[in-house]
């Protein structure tokens, strides 16, 4: 209590009755300036909203303008851009990033996402100059509530989305292999977030084990290129 009084002005009559008039938002501002604590206030969105508006709440607003238009996903959409592709040169991490269908390492490498909304989820379908990877995403529940589910195959990863300045930080804070919680000290981790450049979208990932390191790193921009569904490729359901 001793660093609350030092931020209010003035201290707390003595006397037991509800406190939830005694402090403001506001009286913490200074105290989560100097740490990565966000603060914010959340509202109820239909679920026809597109999911990222719905677990972002009323910070959707502050996305720049090609972060919004890319997920504002009502049916389908097609995106294309370039990217450049890190890959780690260990063995394990080339088994590990072979084995999940990886890109391999290049620069100006081809990149087509197509999004498709299927049953209340999201599925993507990332490619890079031909090779494939697939998952899907939806709003999570329960122990993911409030973040962004992603699953690939038997594993699934709960996202924070955090806004900084015109950035958004994508942050794992759970993870579940083949339906069970596993420690988040073990799951796979590095910088990834979405940002606006030349009025472009651009995307940062990177991908890392505990003990291992970098296994992929990717980054580059896309350019929505179709509203409609194409026709040289179909979704798998997962």
């Amino acid at each position: 209590m001793d660093h609350l009084r030092i931020q209010c002005r003035s201290v707390p009559a003595a006397g037991a009755r509800p406190a939830t008039n005694e402090l403001e938002l506001s009286d913490y501002v200074g105290l989560f300036s100097r740490r990565q604590i966000y603060a914010g206030f959340r509202s109820g969105l239909a679920d026809t909203a597109p999911l990222y508006q719905r677990v972002l709440g009323e910070a959707w607003r502050s996305l720049p303008q090609p972060l919004r238009a890319m997920h504002d996903l009502k049916d389908t959409l097609v995106a294309e851009g370039r990217a450049t592709v890190e890959r780690s040169k260990s063995v394990v991490a080339r088994l590990i990033g072979s084995l999940f269908g990886f890109p391999r390492a290049g620069e100006g490498v081809p990149v087509k996402v197509s999004f498709r909304l299927q049953d209340g989820r999201e599925i993507w379908r990332r490619e890079f100059a031909g090779r494939v990877m697939q998952s899907t995403q939806e709003e999570g529940r329960g122990r993911f509530e409030r973040l962004v589910c992603e699953r690939f195959g038997p594993f699934c990863f709960g996202f924070a989305l955090v806004l900084d300045g015109g950035r958004m930080n994508i942050v794992v804070r759970r993870w579940t292999a083949f339906g069970i919680p596993m420690p988040r000290s073990w799951a796979p981790g590095g910088d990834a977030y979405e940002s606006a450049e030349d009025g472009r979208f651009n995307f940062h990932v990177e991908i890392g084990l505990p003990l291992i390191g970098m296994i992929v790193r990717y980054r580059g921009w896309l350019v929505p290129s179709a509203t409609v569904r194409p026709a040289n490729f179909a979704f798998s359901r997962l």
